[in-house]
């Protein structure tokens, strides 16, 4: 048991590491570090815009995964799983959808589908509720856009010629 939760921590460490140092990176590209150098008002606007970028990504690619787990969790507790791959996707993209707009605005239902909703149901009733998970992922995404920029404005900073 121990060895699969410190596989699960490296998954996770990994999804959060390699897609923040490639954004990080991105500001490294000709193009967009030449522009970042015409000013430092343009230098702030490149940094800021790609840490968005990549806290937009990764929230939904995280809460994405999320949605996935409160799916498994049902299915093998609950007993109710999809019936094909394409009704697997389509309540994991509800409870996904569920999810980013959790709160007094969510809807009961974004599919149409009563099956496809009340396994979404299930699966929140099994694994907790969407505001939960926000900040399961919220704080993990936080530092990791911080670092993000931090790193980006670090590659954007003009090189010294001698």
């Amino acid at each position: 048991m121990i060895i699969l939760d410190l596989v699960q921590i490296i998954i996770v460490v990994l999804l959060i590491i390699i897609p923040l140092l490639l954004m990080a990176w991105l500001v490294r590209i000709r193009p967009i570090y030449q522009l970042a150098q015409r000013s430092k008002s343009m230098r702030t606007w490149i940094v800021l815009g790609n840490g968005l970028l990549y806290f937009i990504i990764l929230y939904g690619t995280l809460l994405w995964l999320v949605s996935y787990v409160f799916l498994a969790v049902a299915a093998y507790y609950a007993h109710a799983s999809p019936a094909s791959n394409r009704e697997a996707v389509a309540v994991v993209n509800e409870i996904w959808l569920r999810q980013i707009v959790s709160g007094g605005t969510a809807q009961a239902c974004f599919s149409g589908n009563p099956a496809i909703c009340r396994l979404a149901d299930n699966a929140f009733g099994l694994g907790g509720a969407p505001d939960e998970s926000l900040n399961i992922v919220l704080i993990p995404l936080l530092l990791s856009t911080l670092a993000v920029l931090l790193l980006s404005w670090r590659f954007t900073k003009p090189i010294k010629t001698a």
